[in-house]
């Protein structure tokens, strides 16, 4: 499938260094107000480290839509293609050139109108942040 590249997949070495360093922090008990202090920034360091490595992690399962990649693969061709018919007399390779702009032209709309909404339709926005986030707030997903 063309714009697909490999399914990345989290780390368990990255997974189970965050786990050791958020048990770290958690295990951490501050024994003057300067300790107390900086225990609360570790905290809200660590909540910011997983909340930002779910949100690479997820974003690492996205890509372009094909049709997209398929619209920019057949236009690019088309446009190089195009180029060649520049100063050409036969009237049927002015009629081709037109053909191919007009053709550019429809994909590159198609294209808009298919991901116009993007949580309808063949391409679209799945669930999996939504599910994400619930996971997380009823305590049911991976730190």
């Amino acid at each position: 499938m063309i714009g697909r590249g490999q399914e990345s997949r989290p780390s368990p070495q990255a997974e189970k260094l965050s786990e050791e360093l958020e048990e770290s922090i958690e295990g951490f008990e501050p024994s003057t107000s300067g300790e107390q202090a900086l225990h609360s920034q570790l905290i809200t360091l660590a909540d910011d480290l997983g909340d930002n490595r779910q949100l690479r992690l997820l974003e690492s399962r996205q890509g372009v839509p094909s049709i997209l990649w398929t619209v920019l693969v057949i236009g690019g061709i088309l446009t190089v293609a195009f180029t060649f018919l520049f100063g050409v007399e036969p009237p049927w390779f002015q009629r081709l050139s037109i053909a191919a702009l007009t053709i550019i032209i429809v994909l590159v709309l198609y294209a808009i109108y298919r991901i116009e909404y993007p949580f309808t339709g063949a391409v679209q926005v799945g669930p999996d942040a939504f599910e994400l986030v619930l996971d997380e707030i009823s305590g049911r997903g991976d730190p």
